[in-house]
């Protein structure tokens, strides 16, 4: 049997086989919620990256200075007296105590000793693995973090993301403009050489996404049409593309309306929600509308 390509074999002799990248929008791809500039802390900016952090002020946006693929995320902090971080909360921790895990991504940084990665899960207090830090110099720099995960994982602080007790991210402990994460990877193994970015399926990246927020556009679309009896109440159900990892909040916007009143959300749960509404008068009824649904 001939030998695999060189590249191939040091794969195989690395990693031993293709590994599962557990994390959510690893590229940055995606932005449902918008380009940004996000400012607000808590806030998730890029599907499903979360910018967290207090004593300070900043922003996250998409950048197309991206190192893989299309775009990458662009974090500016300005220090007071904590650090800030871009976080992903990771959902399937159960799963994933006891195990060694590998983050690794691709960083830009101007400063040296100010931005690095970490993997942290909560016990009784804080308990990170941390990368070495960006030198600084401005270029692209893979940094990887190894991490052991405690078992029995206890509820985390309420700011984590998604309230998720195992997260990763990169920090920023220093005052910084340009700073740049790409091609990030998560998986399982100690692999403190790092691993190389695994991208995710564009349709299975956007499923992961639309389990935590979906959105039908910023277009009206039709929510309802056809003729309707006074007062007596009418429904229409709407269904979610990828089933929500708990019950979302629902916000719908109505643009117009004709002979609809007391509309309302009911019924929502994983899988969709129902729109209420009573008519106004016999005839035909109308209303155009769009809909966010966000697990927070």
């Amino acid at each position: 049997m001939a030998e695999p390509p060189k590249l191939q074999q040091d794969q195989i002799n690395n990693y031993g086989y293709a590994q599962a990248n557990l994390l959510i929008n690893p590229g940055f791809e995606i932005w449902q919620r918008g380009t940004g500039p996000f400012t607000v802390l808590g806030d998730i900016a890029a599907d499903e990256w979360q910018f967290s952090g207090s004593g300070g002020s900043g922003s996250v946006s998409r950048s197309s200075s991206a190192n893989v693929g299309s775009y990458c995320a662009d974090i500016a902090w300005t220090k007071t007296s904590a650090d800030v971080s871009l976080q992903q909360g990771i959902e399937n921790y159960k799963q994933l105590e006891g195990l060694w895990l590998t983050f690794s991504a691709w960083v830009l940084c101007s400063s040296a000793s100010a931005a690095r990665l970490f993997i942290a899960d909560y016990v009784s207090s804080q308990d990170t693995g941390l990368s070495s830090y960006h030198t600084g110099g401005g270029a692209w720099e893979h940094l990887t973090a190894v991490k052991k995960i405690n078992t029995s994982l206890s509820t985390p602080p309420v700011s984590w993301s998604h309230s998720f007790p195992l997260k990763v991210g990169i920090n920023l402990e220093a005052t910084q403009t340009g700073t740049l994460i790409d091609g990030a990877s998560l998986v399982i193994g100690n692999f403190p050489q790092g691993v190389p970015f695994i991208p995710l399926n564009p349709a299975d990246d956007m499923q992961r996404c639309q389990r935590f927020y979906e959105t039908d556009g910023s277009l009206p679309r039709l929510a309802v049409a056809g003729y309707a009896t006074t007062f007596f109440r009418h429904r229409r159900v709407f269904g979610f593309r990828t089933t929500k990892q708990s019950t979302p909040t629902v916000t719908y916007s109505t643009f117009s309306e004709t002979n609809v009143s007391s509309s309302s959300i009911i019924n929502d749960n994983v899988n969709g929600f129902e729109r209420d509404y009573i008519p106004t008068a016999d005839g035909m009824v109308y209303q155009q509308g769009s809909w966010t649904a966000e697990v927070t």
